[in-house]
């Protein structure tokens, strides 16, 4: 679960997948958390359990130069190199950025993207709950997706290129959320550690 209130208990759990991901997707990841929060709390373990990549981070307050040298770190011509990136789901690195081919071969997206419970949201869920009785899904769900859908294509820019998207949340088992996947999407259940390293292995080799 990637409730809110099961994130801190269940953080163990994720960081195993993460690094199981790690272990077994080459090439540079972009790793999205929900919060800046919870990036933080991120970071140091994975740094630790894995120190074999060169990791960078997207920090609150970004300048351009700043935003141009996290970019280029993935776009290096060294074809060995494996960066990681943590950024935040909806943030400055989860949309409108290229990178093709070997630049980008795996995202890991935690969370549903839902946008914070704001005032703005709250009055659009009010509306649609109204007008349609559908206000969460127009006011949190829909939204949200539309996050993970933008992130998850940082991965795939090209019909040559090739890519792994892990989505850890049990809400995606759910049909409320599977039934907005593309149609294109290859998706696999995901139940241990293990099934996800043999599923990659399978892929990459």
């Amino acid at each position: 679960s990637f409730r809110y209130q099961d994130r801190q208990k269940n953080l163990p759990l994720v960081i195993e997948r993460l690094i199981t991901f790690l272990q077994n997707c080459p090439g540079n990841i972009l790793i999205f958390s929900p919060s800046y929060e919870y990036q933080s709390n991120l970071v140091h373990q994975v740094q630790k359990r894995h120190p074999n990549r060169t990791y960078i981070i997207q920090e609150q307050a970004m300048n351009h130069t700043e935003r141009s040298n996290f970019l280029s770190k993935f776009q290096s011509s060294n074809d060995n190199h494996e960066t990681v990136g943590f950024a935040v789901l909806g943030g400055l690195f989860s949309e409108g950025i290229d990178l093709v081919g070997k630049q980008l071969q795996g995202v890991v997206i935690m969370g549903v993207g839902a946008p914070p419970p704001n005032q703005k949201q709250k009055e659009l869920q009010e509306y649609f709950d109204r007008e349609y009785q559908q206000g969460f899904e127009f006011g949190f769900r829909l939204p949200g997706f539309q996050r993970v859908l933008q992130a998850a294509g940082r991965v795939i820019r090209s019909s040559k290129d090739r890519g792994s998207v892990l989505l850890i949340d049990q809400r995606y088992s759910q049909y409320s959320y599977s039934k907005l996947f593309p149609q294109h999407w290859r998706t696999i259940n995901i139940d241990s550690c293990k099934n996800l390293e043999n599923r990659l292995k399978d892929f990459w080799t």
